[in-house]
């Protein structure tokens, strides 16, 4: 991956780019620093960017976001509010100076999964009714549970899902038994067989007691919405609920309701 970062001081972006080291060890730089930013300067060919909004002219920042019209830009402040309209940003994350190194962590996991979501024709919809979507068209799941599971992988990001929590979200109602831990392999058996006959299987990555989605192949309006994508803000305005027929995602549903209407002021 292939950073740019763009700043008045060098010392502000080098310092950054240090940081940034230090949690991701596979990234390139290029630095564009200085008292007055020239268009000119900036490559086209970076898979994110990494502004220093507060002492660049906004026009420069909306021409800066011009050249990364479907990857991400991560604007960093000291200010309350950006100079510029995040509305007209494709898609954008705000990180506010001082940053931790966890805050920083997660600006690059979204950056990182931007940035390879390359598997476009995978599309999973979680605002409304839960589908898995190939080329347009929806994947049917033999297992109803099996396409739960999936649900709530997605859910966790790319995050692990145990079967410990699996099976309590999935059968909430079942004792922690040999009897539920079965019910949850044939899930996982059932679901891998539904995803390599759709052509994707390796979406699905499940270990000793646990499971997960690999992210970089499909995309989501859920992960969308959450770095305030246009697309992802369309998708949650027109269903205005998140996997409703699932009771464990209230907890999302609360949070997507809170971004969007914070959103909306």
């Amino acid at each position: 991956m292939k950073f740019l970062v763009v700043a008045k001081a060098e010392k502000d972006a080098l310092s950054l780019c240090e940081r940034i080291r230090t949690v991701f060890q596979e990234i390139d730089f290029v630095i564009v620093a200085g008292e007055e930013v020239k268009l000119s300067s900036l490559p086209t060919d970076c898979d994110a960017g990494f502004v220093f909004t507060d002492d660049i002219d906004k026009n420069i920042i909306y021409a800066i976001t011009g050249l990364f019209p479907d990857r991400m830009i991560v604007f960093m402040t000291h200010e309350e509010h950006l100079i510029i309209d995040t509305k007209m940003v494709h898609m954008g994350y705000i990180l506010r100076i001082p940053f931790t190194n966890e805050e920083l962590q997660l600006a690059i996991q979204i950056v990182y999964f931007v940035s390879r979501s390359s598997f476009r024709h995978v599309y999973a919809k979680m605002f409304g009714r839960f589908d898995l979507l190939k080329d347009g068209h929806p994947i049917h799941f033999a297992n109803r549970k099996a396409k739960e599971l999936l649900a709530l992988c997605i859910d966790h990001r790319g995050g692990e899902v145990s079967i410990e929590e699996a099976t309590d979200k999935l059968w909430e109602n079942r004792a922690y038994d040999q009897q539920v831990k079965n019910l949850y392999r044939k899930a996982v058996m059932s679901l891998h067989t539904t995803l390599e006959g759709a052509g994707i299987k390796d979406m699905l990555i499940n270990g000793r007691g646990y499971c997960r989605v690999d992210t970089t192949m499909f995309s989501c309006d859920y992960y969308n919405f959450l770095v305030g994508g246009r697309d992802g803000l369309k998708a949650y305005d027109q269903a205005r609920t998140y996997l409703f027929d699932y009771s464990w995602a209230e907890e999302t549903r609360d949070i997507c309701e809170n971004i969007f209407m914070n959103i909306k002021k």
